[in-house]
């Protein structure tokens, strides 16, 4: 087994020649793609409780190239918009439904249109979401903005969830939005994965351990979930939004 230190030493050197890529990135005023916009933020929900609808996607006026993740209304389901495609996942007596429609509600939402991506092949130490996230972060740390990145590839294992939200639950700690959630392992599978990343949006669409926010949705678009955990194959390829 790779040792700590051995494995982010590998991972920083696989990065260097990688640092120009976000050393030309676009200035704050200068993003080519446009901005990531955020709708409400996650700690509303969280810590406060409130479950009010901050965004109809249906109102998001250009959908062309668009990506986009958040909970669903009321904290019933997960949404993931894919290219301009929105998904979103609910439970039926504790199986998951993958619907696409723009006719969703969410509490908070964080999306961008990207038209056009940088390519960068994973180190292969690069293996699980925690590492991933490690990375990006080495890689981005001179970008000023918050971007969207992406993933297509075949996973050894994932494990995703489904929010479900009892009716009438009066949310007193952050752990009580994982009421009634539904968890699904996903195994060998081909999926597509969307993230967003940000060192300055704890707590608005990301958790407070995290620079990065993902779903994952299966290639045949029968599972779609928030990202717990993931395991990827070696030779994976990310792409960030430029």
């Amino acid at each position: 087994m790779m040792r700590r230190g051995n494995k982010q030493t590998s991972i920083a050197l696989s990065a260097i020649t990688l640092l120009c890529l976000s050393c030309s990135a676009p200035k704050a005023t200068e993003n080519q793609n446009g901005n990531v916009i955020v709708a409400g933020e996650m700690r509303r929900v969280m810590q406060m409780g409130d479950l009010s609808a901050s965004i109809s996607l249906d109102t998001i006026q250009s959908k062309e190239h668009l990506y986009g993740i958040g909970p669903l209304d009321s904290l019933k389901g997960e949404i993931t918009v894919l290219d301009g495609k929105a998904y979103y996942s609910t439970l039926l007596d504790g199986k998951m439904l993958v619907t696409e429609s723009y006719g969703v509600k969410a509490p908070f939402f964080v999306y961008s249109n990207v038209t056009s991506w940088d390519e960068l092949p994973l180190p292969d130490s690069v293996r699980t979401d925690v590492d991933l996230d490690e990375f990006i972060t080495l890689i981005a740390k001179n970008r000023q903005l918050p971007f969207a990145f992406r993933l297509t590839t075949t996973i050894d294992s994932a494990n995703i969830h489904v929010v479900n939200l009892p009716s009438g639950t009066v949310i007193t700690f952050p752990q009580d939005t994982h009421k009634g959630q539904a968890d699904f392992t996903l195994e060998d599978t081909d999926v597509e994965i969307i993230g967003f990343f940000s060192t300055s949006h704890k707590g608005v669409f990301t958790h407070h351990d995290s620079n990065t926010h993902m779903h994952l949705v299966t290639a045949d678009r029968r599972s779609m979930g928030h990202v717990d955990q993931l395991l990827f194959r070696p030779s994976t390829t990310l792409y960030i939004q430029n």
